[in-house]
């Protein structure tokens, strides 16, 4: 939004204003997975238009003031006999990245599973989620990933840095 020319149809998304006591929270209006005090990615960080009765709009900076934070913990079974590679996934998130997660989610197991079986040869199994409706906690994933490669081979494995992607695409 160009603050010389702030357009009506410019706006997408509302941000309320709560002060208490010398303190100034932002809350999103629109999507229900966000937490008190935190705003949707594209409205942080940047000015919001304030409009209330009787008083001169002004624009004021809207400051995410919660991290986003993504933790991974990964065990990695390798099966060199059945030429599998077993990975158990636990992520944690918080901030803008628990709400993307949550919004990905929207109470559906598949969505959440979306976008790790981009290998071949790779099966996500066993997806669960914690925290979804508490926004002041972190949401936590997990997934079983089962990786099948070519033929067993008696005396290697190959495991596939690149994730079947060529060193250009990744």
């Amino acid at each position: 939004v160009y603050k010389a020319y702030p357009f009506l149809n410019f706006f997408n998304s509302v941000v309320g204003m709560v002060r208490i006591g010398d303190e100034t929270y932002f809350v999103d209006g629109v999507n229900p997975f966000t937490d008190f005090g935190e705003v949707s990615p594209q409205c942080a960080n940047v000015e919001g238009l304030v409009v209330a009765k009787g008083k001169q709009e002004q624009w004021v900076p809207i400051l995410q003031k919660q991290p986003s934070a993504e933790n991974n913990e990964i065990h990695i079974t390798v099966q060199p006999e059945n030429a599998k590679i077993l990975i158990d996934l636990e992520q944690e998130n918080e901030g803008n990245n628990a709400l993307r997660m949550r919004t990905r989610y929207n109470g559906n197991l598949d969505n959440s599973r979306n976008g790790y079986e981009y290998a071949p040869g790779a099966r996500i199994q066993d997806v669960s989620v914690e925290n979804v409706a508490e926004t002041d906690q972190p949401f936590i994933c997990r997934y079983r990933c089962e990786l099948t490669g070519g033929p067993p081979s008696p005396d290697k494995i190959f495991l596939n840095p690149l994730q079947g992607l060529s060193p250009e695409d990744n």
